[in-house]
């Protein structure tokens, strides 16, 4: 079966979350965005997932979190500033 587009439908549907178990900080959402965006509907491959974990772990978290209770604390001009400082070229691997 397909979409619109023509591309497969998913056959498993993303892990559902019990509200006790989903915090607002930035490393909890981060976190759960990389399972739910790449290992439940596997968008990419492994390698990916464990880049983009990387990058998370390495400057997104870091940078967010002493400056953040929740991710509604996040701001253009943080999200800005952070794309400025660690993104500005493409990496070099």
């Amino acid at each position: 079966m397909a979409n619109a587009f023509g591309w497969p439908l998913a056959t498993t549907r993303p892990a559902v979350l019990a509200d006790r178990e989903v915090t607002a900080d930035v490393a909890s959402v981060a976190r759960r965005w990389v399972v739910a965006a790449y290992d439940d509907l596997r968008r990419a491959g492994p390698e990916r997932a464990d880049q983009v974990r990387q990058i998370l772990d390495d400057h997104v978290i870091p940078w967010f979190g002493p400056q953040t209770n929740t991710v509604a604390d996040v701001s253009y001009v943080m999200t800005h500033h952070l794309s400025s400082v660690f993104v500005p070229g493409r990496p070099s691997r």
